[in-house]
């Protein structure tokens, strides 16, 4: 492979098989290895098929080195100090996330945890579903601020006026979202969105009609396989925060995965889970 790096870090990374890189985040969104030197060419076939099958292959490996994504995410939930609730869903079907993310491969990038390198769905994103949920059920202001923070460090006022962020932790919400993990290590799939009218969509429908002459153009991102059982938690963070809270956060998370769905694409079935157990 040939890496668009400077001389010294790709002579660096001139590795054998047996020291290639296993890590898919590593290899997904740093290490984008060109067949030649011709680095122009971002292809769907030169580039972006072939680099996305390393990542497939390094997130299916037995190589990398693996944790007990189970344990470990237990043991950490475990030493909250506050009332948690805990739960399990499993995706109904793929799970595309931050298809739009900083990557090498437009389009086809997925949401992978920084250390390890499997799928995961960061606290944040699941504290906006949760909010999403919230707002759209008619919950009151007054408790969507109470439970999931308002002001600078919150989501419903936004920065000050000067654009900084400012506060203390009275502006946080009553309870912390936890990122969430598989309950095993997960190998990714391909998959693709496949547009059969490319010069019809081009020119905006004005000059060329939609035909079956036209060559369709299968475009490749990654996704989550479907019935993926991923692990929740919502805890207290603090000792004065009503269990009541804790459990107001889960409802509305729970029930914004259910019918809102995570990451990308959900209005075309990507994202959605099974009620939690």
């Amino acid at each position: 492979m040939n890496y668009p790096l400077p001389d010294q870090v790709s002579h660096a990374l001139a590795l054998t098989e047996q020291q290639r890189v296993t890590h898919p985040g590593l290899l997904l969104d740093r290490l984008a290895g060109y067949p030649d030197l011709q680095f122009g060419d971002g292809s769907q076939e030169k580039f972006v098929r072939p680099h996305l099958a390393r990542v497939l292959e390094a997130s299916g490996s037995q190589d990398i080195g693996r944790i007990d994504v189970d344990a470990d995410w237990k043991s950490i939930v475990k030493a909250l100090p506050n009332h948690k609730l805990e739960w399990t869903q499993k995706t109904v079907w793929r799970l595309a996330s931050h298809l739009s993310g900083s990557s090498v491969v437009e389009n086809g990038s997925v949401c992978l945890h920084p250390i390890y390198g499997f799928p995961y769905l960061p606290g944040q994103g699941l504290k906006g579903l949760a909010h999403a949920f919230a707002v759209l059920s008619g919950v009151m202001d007054a408790d969507r601020a109470r439970v999931l923070g308002c002001g600078p460090r919150g989501l419903d006022d936004g920065p000050d006026p000067d654009g900084t962020l400012t506060g203390g932790t009275e502006d946080a919400g009553s309870v912390i979202f936890m990122e969430s993990w598989p309950t095993y290590w997960v190998t990714l799939e391909l998959d693709i969105v496949n547009n059969h009218h490319p010069e019809y969509y081009r020119e905006e429908g004005k000059n060329k009609p939609p035909g079956d002459w036209e060559s369709p153009i299968p475009v490749c991102f990654l996704a989550v396989p479907a019935n993926t059982t991923f692990q929740f938690a919502v805890a207290a963070r603090s000792a004065a925060t009503p269990q009541a809270d804790v459990a107001l956060a889960a409802c509305w998370l729970q029930s914004g995965l259910e019918q809102l769905g995570a990451g990308a694409k959900t209005a075309a079935g990507y994202g959605y889970f099974a009620p939690p157990s």
